[in-house]
């Protein structure tokens, strides 16, 4: 995971299952990062919100089952 400054932002585009963010979730909290996550498998996302439960990353990662090619996902890459 590659983020410059403490509280940035990162839209992580095919999140799956969530572990490889769950593997450094400390990272995540020392960088106060606001994670969204999506995929276009429901059943990954399931898991994903089970996986950040685990680590607690609840409150910095939002998940959301949804394509690349959706137009939301475009507006959240710009800050929309």
């Amino acid at each position: 995971m590659y983020a410059r400054r403490t509280g940035d932002r990162v839209l992580d585009i095919g999140i799956g299952t969530g572990t490889a963010l769950a593997r450094n979730y400390a990272l995540v909290l020392q960088k106060k990062l606001a994670v969204v996550g999506i995929d276009y498998e429901e059943a990954y996302i399931v898991k994903a919100r089970s996986v950040v439960k685990e680590v607690s990353l609840k409150d910095s990662v939002i998940l959301y089952c949804k394509s690349v090619y959706d137009e939301q996902v475009h507006a959240w890459a710009h800050g929309r």
